[in-house]
Order: C-alpha cells, then sequence, then structure tokens
C-alpha cells in the first residue's frame, strides 16, 4: 500500500474534530496546496454552532486568566548575579584559593 492511500485511509476513519489541526499542521510543514486537497473543509464543521461559540469563550477566558496570572506574577532575572554558588567543602574552596598567585597579576602596561 503506497503511502498516499495509507493517509487516504486513515483520513476516511479519522475522527472530523482532528481536521482542522492536521490541515494547520500540514500547511505549517510546507505542504498547504496538499492539505487543502486532501482534508476536505466540510470536515472542520463537525461541531454545531453552539459549541464553537462555547469554546471560543472559553479559550479567550482562559488567555485573559492565563494574562492575569503573569502580570500579578513577579518577574524573576535570571542572570550570573543571582547564581549561588556553594563550595561543597571548605578543603576544595581553599586549594583553589592557594593555587592561584593574588597579587602576583603582571601588566604588560608595567615592563
Amino acid at each position: 500500500m503506497s503511502g498516499k492511500t495509507s493517509f487516504n485511509n486513515y483520513l476516511k476513519t479519522m475522527p472530523s474534530y482532528y481536521a482542522g489541526p492536521l490541515r494547520k499542521a500540514l500547511i505549517r510543514m510546507g505542504a498547504g496546496n496538499l492539505a487543502m486537497s486532501l482534508i476536505p473543509e466540510s470536515l472542520d464543521n463537525c461541531l454545531s454552532y453552539r459549541v464553537t461559540t462555547y469554546l471560543k469563550r472559553l479559550k479567550n477566558q482562559a488567555k485573559l486568566e492565563y494574562d492575569k496570572t503573569l502580570s500579578s506574577t513577579p518577574i524573576q532575572r535570571n542572570g550570573i548575579e543571582n547564581l549561588n554558588i556553594v563550595p561543597r567543602s571548605p578543603l576544595r574552596k581553599e586549594l583553589l584559593l592557594s593555587s592561584f598567585p593574588q597579587n602576583k597579576v603582571v601588566h604588560s602596561r608595567d615592563h
């Protein structure tokens, strides 16, 4: 069975509410013409007008609540200045500090 035949068989058994998201995914992948020819737009109309408007209202309400939650949450800066480094043991910290010369930095301007 070819790929196109198996895809057409899938479309025949696919739930109608998959049509819109599948078409959008194919368009994003660059197969817009294929999406329009294989997936009829009649599959998009599987929900009643009442259900569709209710879902749109829920979607808008969820977006408003999400935006409200984001605006009420303090934004934390993620940067190096906020990074706390805790040494595992004092011995390692002492070894690191003693292995580098503290006052023996030579600048090229001084010579």
